[in-house]
């Protein structure tokens, strides 16, 4: 019977696993993200692989039940409104397999419903969307619905910039509703000023204090400044404080609270369980930090120069990326020069191409900065490491010395007790006669005995052994130091000497710099703001004066130059360049600006011997021609390379600014490429500013360029200030947007009131 219940029950177990065997065949499912041109995650996409659909999460992925083979994989049902399939791939993710989906973006119809800042439907109400160029306006309807057509080159998301009323759109109020993709935007809530006061009138500053629940801190003048609305049932507490009176000024957004001290305070008292626990934690965080230490210690015994060796690959390969980019952007502007072969769409599209090049070079510098920065801190890490292991090898010797002290303890107490044992072994011999009995007795004991003092021998021999090694080791280690003290003397002396000759050179430098001096003779109010990153620069500025003679106007020159790289290398060309833009236009009396960038292009290459060695080295910059006339009018004629000349129009009071050609001077293509020209009539009390591309891409600590558009507001809000304090002005936002981080660049802005 019992056999037969054993067939029985193993029969009931194979069909249960033939079961579930081929339901797992029939049903399989795969993990999968999906991500867009930018990389970036896409939410709610409606995806089938042949098993029904799933919608994507907010970090673009999902769960798909699949058949068997790739069928379902080739046949994949996409689902996005401004986003098509573009290609997949399975990949492994946290160890899985898992399925990797690229989208595409395409033109789209935007559909959209615009509501104001207290939740209604705003009707007939036209809706802008300003970060497209051109910008896209739609119409809402009576039910405040809107429709946009929006271009595959135009991204539609919480960065976005909507303008309904006069008034933009914050990013919490731009939201695609999961159902439908509708896009809802809605005008922000009012900002409001609370100013908190005490009992006896006085501003509370820098005081935490709940505003519906919600914690904030007063400046220094007692204020905040949130987004409440029209909301009159406001709560405001604070610890200590109970709410006194509130007084709500409508008209000028202001809310007035008034607190007053309560009769209890909330204050916590720590208990005697509470301290056990702290000291119990205390007692944990330096078991941690000791387990820290030797895991450092382990961490960084391997091969210090193998780790220095990477970090400096990794740094070249960054550097290379930079060169390809750097080539491509070439390309992109060779292309961009021949205007005439070229349609409206490709030229947009190589702009658009040409701008995210430029945005993945300053990400690639960013990377090598970083990559400069890890190499100090493993450097730092390692001392550290080597003055930790210094203190677990003193630690180790002292343990060691205890150790010892125990075994000759333990072996006085052995002699002492053999010596016992013989005096008692005589006297039972003597007394009882039982000498047999006792001399193997005495026997077996010695045999023992010879066996602990065989293994202590042999730990003291293991230990003598250790301190050899850890001696050995300690010598290694301060001889290691030595050679890296030695070594740090020998790079400061080397640093010291380097820097002594390019604080030389930064005196030559200094010397074919133009006299600011000079410059006032013929230039009555201007300003030029010089900020090299290192000592020399490779930005530069030039000036001449051509009298008037043969009938011919007086003719003022000005340049603002950015030569490729900065430091020594840069500052190399800025003497090349100044030397050959006062012999063009002093020596060979060239004086229309195409032709004297012209000159300048073919003299550089050939300075450089760009075509035998393929150099593609050279400099950006603005050139401008000024000539007054018997009126108050001036003309001004203007080439330039790669940066452009910005204006300001007293009258009109606007800023202009004029693009130059996008082709270096210098470089092993294009030697015969004609630069254009431009002639603009300006009247006395306008201003021009030329600049380098220091100052719109020195970043903060956000990573956040300062931008064209933002210098040029900038100007516009102090062109009518004398250039003293334009120049003041300038260099103060300067400072506050870098703050503590490092110059990128060398930085050159001139600026002239004509």
């Amino acid at each position: 019977m019992t056999r037969t219940f054993i067939i029985f029950f193993n029969s009931i177990l194979f069909s249960l696993l033939i079961s579930n065997s081929l339901f797992a065949q029939e049903i399989k499912s795969i993990k999968g993200f999906v991500i867009d041109e930018d990389g970036a995650p896409v939410n709610g996409v409606k995806i089938s692989l042949g098993k029904g659909y799933v919608i994507t999460d907010k970090d673009g992925n999902f769960i798909a039940e699949v058949g068997e083979g790739n069928e379902a994989f080739d046949n994949i049902q996409f689902f996005k409104r401004g986003h098509a399939l573009k290609t997949w791939e399975k990949t492994q993710k946290n160890g899985d397999e898992v399925l990797k989906i690229f989208t595409s973006y395409t033109e789209f119809e935007l559909l959209g419903k615009a509501f104001d800042e207290y939740g209604e439907v705003l009707k007939n109400t036209e809706v802008v969307l300003a970060t497209a160029d051109p910008q896209i306006i739609a119409q809402t309807n009576d039910k405040g619905i809107f429709s946009m057509h929006i271009p595959a080159y135009v991204r539609v998301n919480k960065k976005s910039v909507f303008i309904m009323k006069g008034r933009k759109v914050e990013s919490e109020g731009i939201e695609f509703q999961e159902k439908g993709g509708i896009l809802h935007v809605a005008l922000p809530v009012k900002m409001q000023k609370i100013v908190v006061f005490d009992d006896s009138n006085q501003r509370l500053e820098s005081f935490e204090v709940k505003v519906n629940g919600k914690g904030y801190t007063t400046n220094n003048k007692g204020e905040i400044n949130i987004r409440l609305g029209d909301k009159k049932d406001n709560t405001f507490t604070a610890p200590g404080f109970a709410q006194n009176e509130v007084k709500y000024l409508s008209a000028d957004q202001i809310i007035m609270v008034y607190l007053k001290k309560s009769e209890f305070d909330n204050t916590e008292v720590k208990t005697d369980t509470d301290l056990k626990t702290t000291d119990t934690n205390g007692d944990k965080d330096e078991l941690i930090a000791t387990t820290k230490t030797e895991d450092l210690v382990e961490q960084y015994g391997k091969d210090f120069n193998y780790i220095i060796n990477e970090l400096e690959l990794e740094k070249q390969m960054l550097i290379e990326r930079s060169n390809q980019i750097r080539t491509e952007m070439e390309k992109v502007a060779e292309k961009m020069n021949k205007e005439e072969e070229l349609n409206d769409d490709e030229k947009e599209m190589l702009n658009e191409y040409m701008t995210q090049l430029e945005s993945q070079l300053i990400e690639n510098d960013l990377a090598y900065e970083d990559a400069q920065v890890k190499t100090k801190e493993i450097i730092d890490r390692m001392k550290m490491a080597m003055m930790n292991k210094d203190s677990l090898n003193q630690a180790t010797e002292e343990k060691l010395e205890v150790a010892v002290i125990e075994k000759q303890k333990v072996e006085e107490e052995l002699q002492r007790d053999i010596f016992i044992f013989s005096v008692v072994a005589c006297s039972l011999l003597a007394i009882l006669g039982v000498t047999v009995f006792s001399s193997r007795r005495i026997k077996k004991q010695r045999n023992e005995l010879a066996i602990v003092n065989q293994q202590l021998n042999e730990a003291k021999d293991e230990l003598v052994e250790n301190v050899k090694e850890i001696h050995s080791q300690n010598e290694e280690i301060k001889k290691q130091s030595e050679d890296l003290k030695i070594l740090n003397i020998e790079v400061t002396q080397k640093n010291k000497k380097i820097t002594d000759n390019i604080r030389y050179a930064l005196t030559v430098q200094e010397a074919l710099l133009p006299s600011q001096d000079k410059m006032k003779k013929y230039l009555k109010d201007f300003f030029i703001t010089y900020l090299p990153k290192d000592i020399v620069s490779g930005d530069f500025y030039w000036f001449t004066h051509i009298p008037a003679e043969d009938g011919a106007t007086e003719k003022l020159f000005i340049a603002a130059v950015d030569c490729t790289g900065h430091g020594v290398s840069g500052a190399f060309m800025s003497l090349i360049g100044s030397t050959l833009l006062n012999e063009i236009v002093n020596q060979r009396q060239i004086h229309k600006t195409d032709d004297i960038l012209y000159e300048l292009n073919r003299n550089v290459a050939h300075q450089l011997k760009q075509k035998e060695n393929a150099g593609n080295d050279g400099m950006d910059l603005s050139l401008c021609c000024i000539e007054y006339k018997n009126d108050d009018t001036v003309t001004v004629n203007y080439s330039g390379a790669k940066r452009p000349l910005t204006y300001f129009d007293h009258k009109t009071k606007e800023i202009k600014s004029i693009r130059g050609d996008r082709k270096s001077v210098g470089g092993k293509h294009n030697l015969d490429y004609q630069f254009s020209n431009q002639e603009i009539q300006l009247q006395k009390g306008d201003c021009i500013y030329l600049d380098s591309d220091g100052l719109t891409d020195q970043n903060n600590s956000q990573r956040e360029r300062f931008g064209t558009q933002r210098l040029q507001n900038l100007l516009l809000e102090i062109a009518e200030n004398p250039m003293v304090t334009q120049k003041k002005i300038l260099e103060e936002n300067l400072e506050n947007h870098q703050g503590d981080n490092e110059q990128r660049d060398d930085i050159l802005v001139i600026g002239i009131r004509l």
